[in-house]
């Protein structure tokens, strides 16, 4: 692991020897392997539909992770992070064959975030950031803060099987002052969405409603759901009953039979352990 880094958002098009040409400054190559790539048909293999460019149309990126030969070029190698490279976005089968039939594909400018396999995040200077659209990308979210200050590195939580975004992410700041800037971003419209962006904190707390109203009104509701009963009809009450019922004779006899009995069990089980598992010895009988 020492003599890996971990690459994201790395364009879907380009291919392994143009990421060691990329890299290449930084040292001697032993691999290259790429992780986290959205297909349009989960149920293809991985290497069929890899083989076939069967990328998803609205993931543009993946990631790589390059293999150093010393643990000193991959530590040299972590420079790159925040490098721009261009690359096409148009990646379908009818894309590529309109391609060549002489239209030009889509360019698009990719940030490069790299950094070591075990990443280190610095909570105190990055900020959480939730309800993004499923396929926001993570070139879209660094110009949407690009304003509140320079930034390491956006990172977004994808979903483990179909590697498409869960809706949240983190993006990481050089600055504490950055990233409290960025938190004045609450709220703020991002396609269509109100983006609701927190300090980053390795204990998440849930943020507390400000409206009392709102709160109440979600608190009595949730009661009311909890507690809902049926009647004696079948119909459902319109809110919670606290109604009793008196039990009869053959109720009351089996609940104080269910109590004996739990009190047998209980004295049981202390002699048991008293005695720490051996059998009580009783009195010898006389002849």
């Amino acid at each position: 692991e020492s003599r890996t880094i971990f690459v994201g958002n790395v364009p879907v098009s380009m291919k392994k020897p143009a990421v060691r040409q990329e890299f290449k400054e930084f040292g001697k190559i032993e691999s290259v392997r790429f992780r986290s790539i959205a297909f349009d048909d989960p149920k293809l293999p991985r290497k069929v539909a890899l083989s076939q460019k069967r990328f998803h149309q609205r993931r543009t990126s993946m990631n790589a992770y390059i293999v150093f030969s010393t643990e000193e070029e991959a530590e040299k190698a972590l420079e790159a992070n925040g490098r721009v490279i261009t690359a096409s976005v148009n990646l379908n089968k009818k894309n590529e064959k309109e391609t060549s039939q002489g239209e030009d594909g889509e360019e698009e400018e990719f940030t490069l975030r790299v950094d070591r396999v075990t990443q280190n995040v610095d909570h105190s200077a990055s900020v959480f950031v939730g309800n993004m659209p499923y396929d926001a990308q993570e070139n879209e979210i660094r110009r949407h803060f690009q304003g509140c200050g320079e930034i390491v590195g956006v990172r977004i939580i994808r979903d483990r099987k179909m590697n498409i975004g869960k809706g949240i992410g983190y993006v990481q700041f050089k600055t504490k002052a950055a990233a409290s800037t960025a938190t004045l971003l609450h709220g703020a419209e991002f396609r269509g969405r109100r983006l609701r962006i927190f300090p980053s904190s390795t204990k998440p707390k849930r943020p507390q409603v400000k409206d009392q109203n709102i709160k109440k009104t979600a608190n009595v509701q949730g009661f009311e759901r909890r507690t809902k009963k049926k009647r004696k009809g079948g119909a459902l009450g319109s809110g919670p009953s606290f109604a009793g019922h008196f039990a009869d004779k053959d109720e009351q006899k089996k609940k104080i039979h269910q109590k004996a009995k739990r009190q047998k069990h209980q004295r049981r089980r202390k002699n048991f352990l008293a005695n720490k598992g051996r059998k009580k010895k009783g009195p010898k009988k006389t002849k």
